[in-house]
């Protein structure tokens, strides 16, 4: 009995190892094999010419729009040349350019820009050459929160609305709002084409803090939602007597669970349009139908933000791509639920470069482009073939993961 026993044990040892081998086997020979993806096996999920990708949005939704944050490893001008075909090949309409200390600032403002930062010059090729892959420019300039950018700095730091964070921008100082219409000015003067820009202006839990806030609310009886409210519309405002016709988007958290009777429906929708946002693989999971029924009510217009790197993680070297597609996946239902009930105008993918300018890089920007492509993808069974022709890959099946070798690609 003990020796058949202790056969048993071998060999059940020897089937573990036999398939241990056979898999090892398995994956290198996936690595090393150079699927083509022209062969007539791969006929039927090809892309027939070199047109965007079909999506499956919204019958409603009418604007992709890819996020581009440049307050790390900004992209050299000549990869702008690279980048923006492709991403008009993958279906964007437009890009967003969070410059932050990248812009060319000038005047009083000159010592905000990085040593490194775009000329106007710059600044003018990128605006052309989105607009030879008919791609629109949306810049993307924060005019309250995550304006550490420009607060860091040991002149501005009396701007500030807590002296120890370099974040928050004090509403309720007439220099600061000076300071903010300039940059407005010099923004909006090298985008002249641009249609759409995008404030920021996410919950700020430090506002009503500094002296100046304080004795506001006080004498002017305000809550903090009508400091931030107030806030948005004197931005606005000035964005408008600029431009009247250019659209203005902000950022959705403060609306999640401030009181609607104290959102006053008809100015806010003639001034700005929110952004919703969430990054979690199930946006219900956080989002739930109880905002949708209220944002149905108040906003007749909605943007949504979705994003394809730099979410889940400040420093992560590569994209999980299956997270981020199932995050706009997600989103995707949500517009085909609710788009009877409110006018999704657009979507957003963002890619975070970095948290902040005292943060460490998240994955930079090329090592989320097959994650920004692969968002596409209908099936999570097999290969996206069609992304791994528009992105030159010898070997699709690595894009579905590191355990199945190296997709070896070729794109910007």
């Amino acid at each position: 009995m003990k020796f058949v026993f202790k056969f048993k044990i071998i060999a059940v040892f020897i089937a573990l190892f036999l398939c241990l081998v056979m898999l090892i086997y398995y994956l290198k020979l996936l690595e090393n094999s150079n699927v083509d993806i022209n062969s007539p096996l791969f006929k039927r999920t090809q892309i027939k010419s070199n047109k965007a990708i079909q999506t499956h949005f919204s019958p409603n939704i009418t604007e992709r729009i890819v996020h581009l944050d440049l307050k790390g490893a900004p992209p050299k001008l000549s990869y702008y040349s690279q980048l923006f075909p492709l991403l008009r090949k993958m279906g964007a309409t437009g890009v967003l350019m969070g410059y932050e200390d990248m812009f060319p600032y000038s005047g009083t403002l000159e010592n905000i820009s990085s040593l490194n930062a775009y000329t106007l010059a710059d600044v003018k090729e990128i605006n052309n050459l989105a607009k030879q892959n008919r791609l629109k420019v949306v810049p993307f300039i924060p005019l309250l929160d995550n304006m550490d950018f420009l607060l860091k700095l040991e002149e501005f730091i009396d701007y500030r609305e807590v002296q120890n964070f370099p974040s928050v921008i004090c509403p309720s100082y007439n220099k600061a709002l000076e300071l903010l219409e300039t940059i407005i000015d010099q923004v909006l003067d090298a985008h002249l084409e641009s249609e759409i820009i995008h404030v920021g202006c996410n919950a700020v839990p430090h506002l009503g803090r500094c002296d100046r806030c304080s004795n506001r609310i006080i004498t002017q009886k305000l809550k903090k939602n009508q400091l931030f409210l107030g806030h948005i519309h004197v931005v606005t405002a000035m964005i408008k007597r600029k431009r009247p016709s250019i659209q203005v988007l902000v950022w959705d958290d403060f609306f999640r669970t401030a009181d609607p009777n104290e959102i006053p429906a008809d100015s806010v929708n003639a001034s700005f349009q929110p952004v919703v946002w969430w990054y979690g693989k199930d946006v219900y999971d956080e989002l739930g139908p109880s905002l949708w029924n209220l944002y149905s009510h108040i906003f007749p217009n909605l943007w949504l933000a979705s994003a394809y790197k730099g979410a889940i993680g400040s420093y992560k070297y590569i994209s999980d791509a299956n997270h981020y597609i199932q995050n706009h996946k997600s989103w995707l239902s949500i517009m085909d639920e609710y788009h009877s009930k409110i006018n999704f105008q657009g979507i957003i993918l963002t890619g975070w470069q970095r948290y902040d300018h005292f943060a460490v890089l998240c994955e930079l920007l090329p090592v989320g482009i097959p994650a920004l492509a692969m968002r596409y993808q209908d099936s999570a069974l097999g290969p996206p073939l069609e992304v791994a022709k528009m992105l030159q890959c010898e070997q699709p099946y690595g894009l579905m993961g590191t355990a199945f070798g190296s997709p070896k690609c070729k794109f910007p």
